[in-house]
């Protein structure tokens, strides 16, 4: 969530009109952040599991995966900022690195946090992705959709889902951006 604000700054918005090529390079560059995002989550949550490393070939993935969604995204033309693709990736590795801090409890629990935060901060970029394509401010009702827990709390013992403050039937609802 903290990154994709990150990357949001990092990359120059333009006006409210129809999709311009500067929106949809900007949009595709959010959509990368926010894969980023869920990708290296996903190899955190398999880490927390197994209480072991993280396995490097999977953060190698998806470092891959951004860099070439990155590239693409510039590579079509139309960016009002280029070469900007080191500054989204610190914002997500450092978004990623709070999260991990404050993260706690067995490692099903904090697995499963992991997998929500990262599956909470990818909606978020989709929402921001939306309104970059729309030329418009982020649509209140699908950042509010995103901040449900998108998996089942994992058992009583464990804290809530990372970020979740609704009620345990809301968090057992998934999320879905507009």
């Amino acid at each position: 969530m903290l990154s994709i604000m990150l990357v949001a700054t990092v990359l120059t918005r333009v006006g409210f009109a129809a999709s311009t090529p500067a929106q949809k390079c900007a949009a595709a560059k959010i959509k990368a952040a926010g894969t980023k995002v869920l990708d290296k989550a996903k190899c955190e949550q398999k880490a927390l599991l197994k209480s072991a490393a993280v396995d490097s070939a999977c953060l190698a993935k998806a470092e891959q995966k951004f860099a070439t969604a990155y590239s693409k995204a510039e590579a079509k033309g139309g960016c009002t900022v280029t070469g900007d693709a080191g500054s989204a990736e610190v914002a997500v590795d450092a978004c990623l690195a709070v999260f991990l801090g404050g993260i706690a409890g067995d490692a099903k629990c904090a697995a499963a946090k992991m997998s929500a935060v990262g599956k909470k901060a990818s909606a978020k970029a989709k929402c921001q992705q939306k309104a970059f394509l729309k030329g418009t401010t982020v649509d209140p009702a699908c950042t509010v959709a995103t901040a449900r827990c998108r998996s089942p709390v994992p058992g009583p013992d464990c804290q809530r889902c990372a970020g979740c403050t609704a009620h345990r039937s809301a968090d057992r609802q998934p999320a879905t951006p507009a």
